[in-house]
């Protein structure tokens, strides 16, 4: 079982292709929601990251897909191409050491890397689509809202995106801001598995 619309129809009963667009949007905002508390991006892709260099000092880059495959390029803000040699990364971690000073205020890196969504993951997603489903269709009672019960306003990492949703405390369909019936509450409940998914940077 994956965490795609074939799934999702089945799990709610549909047949028919009338709620797909709701469904998928249903979908993206859960995964936006494990991705921004697990602060890296699941699923395997090739592509670039611009990747912001904490402070002056820091000679690393954390990239966000992980772990890493392949690294095909690493360019700085001037345009200048590293070199296999000023450069050694930590494919598991995801993070890039910087040799000889190499060390910008910004990078954008290359990649092929990442993972396919786990079954732990799953465990979270599915209850979370539940919830936001239930809100955006208006099945909940609470008036259609895309997440009910959420508590954050608005949120972003680099390399992973932003999202914005209502931040009222309480509701019908939604359970309160920290209850088991909303998107707050799921994530709280499930903070020690994803906390094992999680990148810290520094």
């Amino acid at each position: 079982m994956g965490f795609d619309l074939e799934t999702a129809k089945e799990r709610l009963g549909i047949t028919d292709n009338s709620k797909d667009d709701l469904i998928e949007s249903s979908m993206e905002v859960a995964l936006s929601l494990v991705e921004l508390y697990c602060n890296r991006r699941f699923g395997i892709v090739a592509g670039e990251e611009e990747v912001i260099v904490p402070n002056a000092t820091m000679q690393s880059l954390q990239v966000h897909r992980i772990p890493i495959t392949t690294i095909n390029s690493v360019t700085s803000e001037n345009g200048k191409s590293l070199t296999g040699s000023q450069h050694v990364s930590d494919n598991k971690a995801g993070v890039l050491y910087l040799k000889n000073n190499n060390c910008n205020t910004k990078y954008v890196v290359n990649y092929d890397g990442g993972e396919e969504i786990s079954g732990a993951i799953l465990t979270v997603l599915w209850p979370l689509f539940d919830i936001i489903y239930s809100g955006a269709s208006g099945d909940s009672g609470g008036g259609g809202s895309i997440i009910s019960g959420s508590v954050v306003k608005k949120t972003s990492i680099v390399g992973v995106g932003s999202i914005e949703y209502d931040t009222g405390s309480s509701g019908s369909g939604g359970g309160g801001s920290g209850g088991s019936g909303s998107t707050n509450g799921v994530l709280n409940s499930f903070a020690a598995l994803l906390d094992l998914y999680r990148i810290n940077e520094a």
